[in-house]
């Protein structure tokens, strides 16, 4: 899956389901526009009346179907060492984050080579951490972190 993922906030300032929901379904519907799990939850969200729809908020299935939002974006997110998550420093703050102790302990391991010139980069399936901000494989930027 070739995705558009940034790293970074996606929702923050809240951790109500009626805020989470929309901004998590839409997110994957950007990312994959037929997907089952967040058009099936958007259904049931929009089956509610205006009038009963706090009852949908405050119940269990609401509570199921941000899990399962929550799950479905860590699926769809194919980047190496990123996550789907709260900030670690921020409980309110959900978004893709990098994994740096994951991605620390493989550089340790040699599965990551870090490197401070791009020209030490040669090997193009090997992947490389260039100035602890930018991950590569090959001469391919991955992402990078600011």
């Amino acid at each position: 899956m070739n995705t558009t993922i940034e790293l970074g906030t996606l929702s923050s300032g809240t951790m109500r389901r009626e805020d989470l929901i929309p901004v998590f379904i839409n997110e994957i519907l950007r990312i994959d526009p037929n997907n089952e799990v967040a058009t099936r939850i958007w259904c049931t969200y929009c089956d509610y009346e205006e009038e009963t729809l706090d009852e949908y908020w405050e119940s269990q299935s609401s509570n199921w179907d941000l899990d399962e939002l929550f799950d479905e974006l860590n699926d769809l997110c194919d980047l190496p060492y990123v996550s789907f998550g709260s900030h670690p420093d921020d409980g309110a703050d959900y978004g893709y984050w990098v994994d740096w102790e994951s991605l620390y302990l493989d550089i340790v391991r040699g599965q990551v080579v870090a490197v401070k010139n791009i020209q030490e980069i040669s090997d193009e399936n090997q992947l490389y951490l260039h100035d602890g901000l930018t991950l590569y494989k090959g001469n391919d930027i991955i992402w990078t972190s600011y």
